[in-house]
């Protein structure tokens, strides 16, 4: 079976399923790039005995992002994200 013969039927088994899923139910490319980079900084720290919460690093992977500092009470994680900018309130 040649591959167009495939798609159309693919495409419409996904457009009925997808039907009425609003599209902020997926996540976007760059929030996926953003939760990937938060793993892989949660990796590193964790082999060397590290906890980060993930809310936090998820906090410091966007704000490097966004070219951001984090202002915060509590510098102690923050200061573990590489190339982030931390402020001490």
């Amino acid at each position: 079976m040649e591959s167009g013969e495939l798609r159309s039927p693919r495409r419409q088994h996904v457009a009925r399923s997808f039907w009425g899923i609003s599209s902020t139910t997926f996540p976007s490319v760059q929030s996926l790039q953003l939760a990937r980079k938060a793993g892989r900084i949660d990796a590193e720290e964790q082999s060397r005995g590290i906890r980060i919460a993930f809310q936090d690093l998820l906090t410091g992977v966007s704000a490097l992002d966004l070219g951001y500092a984090v202002m915060t009470h509590t510098v102690r994680y923050f200061h573990m994200i590489p190339n982030l900018d931390v402020k001490q309130i």
